[in-house]
């Protein structure tokens, strides 16, 4: 049985859905030569290099690696409340996704950092898609 709130959102296995994405393997950022690495987050953590706000315009300095590192580590330190976006598509109908998180990838990579087991996630697609997803399909 599939558990969903009553604001859409559900509770996802992060185990699950890296194995699908994870950030610190694949790319995810369009612009950067390579994934982003632990090693980076865990030092912007250590200098403070923090970045709270998203003011985002494409091709600015908050389009380069060390603002994308900063904002993950500052989801690691301060969490947050807003749930992923996700897309599993539709495979049996031949739309099939590469990268599910469609809103939240920051938020996705400092889960993943901070070893949580669940994240909180607005999905669209197949709901057998997204029920392998789910935190108590184990």
């Amino acid at each position: 049985m599939t558990k969903i709130d009553t604001n859409g959102v559900i509770e996802l296995s992060v185990a699950k859905l890296r194995e699908w994405c994870d950030p610190f393997v694949d790319y995810c950022w369009c612009g950067l030569d390579r994934p982003i690495t632990r090693e980076e987050v865990g030092e912007a953590i250590k200098n403070d290099n923090l970045v709270p706000l998203v003011n985002f315009d494409f091709g600015k300095d908050n389009d380069d690696r060390e603002h994308h590192v900063a904002r993950i580590a500052w989801f690691v330190v301060h969490g947050w409340e807003e749930p992923l976006g996700i897309d599993v598509g539709v495979p049996s109908m031949g739309c099939c996704i590469a990268w599910p998180v469609i809103d939240g990838n920051h938020r996705w990579a400092a889960a993943i950092y901070r070893d949580d087991h669940t994240i909180r996630a607005e999905a669209s697609g197949a709901v057998d898609e997204i029920e392998k997803l789910m935190k108590n399909n184990f």
